[in-house]
């Protein structure tokens, strides 16, 4: 059938309208078209904003698109890449606040670096890992008109006090991991962080602009871990801090080579970074694999990728936090084997000053030696004797993906089992199946 002279194949078209020779038609024609540009502009704007009110099965979707693993891989990171951006906050329900989160571009996650390697990240990643109503009660919610709620350090460490009083009356063993404001002073920026780490199983969450995005959107998982594997790592932590310790202490006796004070801070920087790199690392490749588990587990290559790049990440993660077993004694053997290496890529990303860079060339052979021998001693001086470091290392096998699911599975469960005792409280079933 042969289309009316005054539309186009798309809809009324403005040449069409103008050759309708009644007014009156003309002028429908006209209200018409303005209705329609309306609808067709807000659509486009739900599309390009992300429906600034969605329906909860919209809200699900939305969390369930997460972007590929390699978007992540040689990413330019510039400022003009910022999609997410703290505009407010407000009160929290566990006596902290909640940040108040825009999406300023199209994509959630955000490319901006706090700092070297460390985008602000995605935020909603906590709430696909966890669940909505989970998510929620730690703080973390995607509401109606495109703001996103994250929890400040008081704020999540207050819903991890509740979650961890469940778990105790269920038996189970509490979350280990604490979170704390960043110290204002950086002189000491190393030194804290183990301590916090080694002492109190305890991680910097930041509250400025960048640093409280990636937090919340990256290291919130370490309350994924198993304890026993924060355990170890809190002793690794504590061996390695230690020694750095124990070589200022020597500093004296060996005439204060300015050397030896560079390596202990060497020392202190490698494993910060690899706390650091290892609790970054959980979210993405657990978001990845829930979404996998939900939504293509009848998509055999789909659900390949996810499992082998979950279970690739989540042993990075493992060996930087417990070095795989090794013994104190041979986590600072590997440890120097970095700090004396010049090609180590830690050096590439945060290159030493041009002070520290002509203090580095002066360790030779000689100095080497010296730092054999001060590891040989504090080996048998303090680790050997120490009753902590001297239990045997905990050998951790292939089950610690399986451990990571089990512990996810046990948080979301005991928080479930706090918000049914609530008024009202129905929570939503899991997000994602067991496997």
């Amino acid at each position: 059938m042969q289309g009316s002279k005054y539309l186009s194949p798309y809809g009324p078209s403005i040449i069409g309208i103008m050759r309708i020779p009644s007014p009156e038609l003309r002028s429908a024609a006209r209200r018409f078209c303005f209705v329609l540009a309306i609808f067709l502009l807000s659509a486009f704007q739900s599309l390009a904003h992300g429906a600034e009110r969605r329906t909860c099965a919209e809200l699900a979707r939305e969390l369930s698109e997460l972007p590929e693993a390699s978007q992540f891989e040689g990413v330019n990171f510039t400022e003009d890449r910022k999609s997410v951006e703290v505009v407010g906050d407000i009160a929290g329900d566990h006596g902290g606040k909640k940040i108040l989160l825009k999406r300023t571009r199209g994509s959630w996650f955000s490319w901006v670096p706090t700092a070297v390697n460390a985008p602000q990240g995605d935020p909603r990643w906590a709430i696909h890992i966890l669940g909505k109503d989970v998510a929620g009660f730690l703080g973390y919610q995607l509401r109606e008109d495109g703001i996103l709620e994250v929890p400040d350090s008081t704020e999540i460490m207050g819903a991890l006090k509740a979650i961890n009083q469940e778990l105790k009356a269920q038996g189970l063993e509490e979350i280990p991991i604490t979170f704390y404001p960043p110290f204002a002073n950086p002189k000491y920026a190393l030194t804290n962080y183990l301590t916090q780490f080694g002492d109190a199983c305890g991680l910097p969450y930041g509250h400025k602009n960048g640093s409280i995005v990636h937090d919340a959107s990256y290291h919130f998982a370490a309350i994924l871990l198993p304890a026993s594997v924060v355990r170890l790592a809190s002793r690794q932590t504590r061996a390695v801090n230690a020694f750095a310790q124990f070589l200022q202490e020597e500093k004296a006796n060996l005439g204060n080579p300015p050397w030896l004070s560079l390596v202990a801070k060497l020392y202190r920087l490698h494993r910060v970074l690899d706390i650091d790199s290892a609790t970054g690392g959980l979210p993405y490749p657990i978001a990845a694999y829930n979404q996998a588990l939900s939504l293509d587990h009848d998509k055999p290559q789909k659900m390949d990728t996810a499992e082998n790049e979950f279970k690739s990440r989540l042993h990075d993660a493992l060996a930087d936090l417990t070095g795989l077993g090794d013994s104190p004694a041979q986590l600072l053997n590997s440890y120097t084997k970095r700090v004396l290496n010049y090609d180590n890529q830690w050096f590439k990303d945060f290159p030493l000053s041009d002070a520290e860079d002509a203090i580095f060339k002066t360790i030779g052979t000689a100095e080497k030696a010296t730092l054999d021998g001060l590891i040989t001693k504090f080996s048998a001086n303090y680790l050997l004797t120490d009753p902590e470091f001297k239990k045997g290392s905990e050998m951790l096998s292939d089950s610690f993906c399986g451990a990571v699911q089990q512990r996810r599975g046990e948080i979301i469960n005991a928080t479930k089992s706090i918000l049914s005792r609530k008024p009202g409280g129905k929570p939503d079933g899991l997000p994602a199946p067991q496997r």
